[in-house]
C-alpha cells in the first residue's frame, strides 16, 4: 500500500493547570501515515499513533505500524478468553487455581479465534483442519446429545465453529 509517512517529537506541557505539579513532562513521537490513492468508493487510511518510543528511522516507523495493524487481532484474542472462556465470570481465589485456569484458557482462546477466521477465509475446509477426529467427534456428540459419531460425514469448519459457539 503506497503512503506517506511522516514523524514528530512531542513533549507534554511542563505546567499543566489542574494535574499535580509533581508529574513529570512526557515525551512522544507522533507517527502519521496516511495511504496514497485509496481504491475508489473508499475512505483513504489515515493514522495518527503516539508513542513513548523513540522513533528515529523509517524501519522503526515501520515497526510501530506493524504493531499498531496486530492490534484488533489482540483486542480480538481478549474479547474471546473474556466471553468464550467466561473469564470475568471465575472467582478463583487460589493463586495456582488461577494461573492453570489461565493457561487452559489461553490455548482455548486462541484456538476459538484460529477456527474463527479459518472459517472466515475458507468455511468448506473440513474441521479436521482444526480439531483431531476425537475433538471434533465428542464436540458433535455433545451437542447433538446422541452417542452416535457420524460415519463417514465430515464437518467443515463453519459448521463446526456452530457447534464451538
Amino acid at each position: 500500500m503506497p503512503g506517506l509517512l511522516q514523524t514528530s517529537h512531542l513533549e507534554t506541557p511542563r505546567k499543566r493547570p489542574g494535574l499535580p505539579p509533581d508529574l513529570k513532562p512526557v515525551t512522544l513521537w507522533a507517527v502519521l501515515i496516511q495511504e496514497m490513492n485509496a481504491p475508489k468508493g473508499t475512505k483513504a487510511i489515515e493514522w495518527l499513533l503516539l508513542t513513548t518510543w523513540h522513533i528515529a528511522s523509517f524501519e522503526q516507523a515501520c515497526q510501530l505500524i506493524e504493531f499498531y495493524s496486530r492490534r484488533w487481532l489482540i483486542e480480538r484474542f481478549h474479547f474471546v478468553l473474556k466471553s468464550g472462556c467466561a473469564l470475568e465470570q471465575r472467582q478463583l481465589k487460589k493463586e495456582f487455581r488461577l494461573e492453570r485456569f489461565l493457561l487452559l484458557a489461553n490455548v482455548v482462546a486462541w484456538r476459538l479465534l484460529w477456527l474463527t477466521y479459518l472459517g472466515r477465509i475458507n468455511p468448506d475446509l473440513p474441521c479436521s483442519v482444526a480439531l483431531d477426529p476425537a475433538e471434533w467427534q465428542a464436540l458433535y456428540c455433545f451437542i447433538h446429545k446422541t452417542p452416535l459419531v457420524p460415519n463417514s460425514r465430515r464437518l467443515s469448519t463453519k459448521p463446526c465453529l456452530g457447534l464451538l459457539s
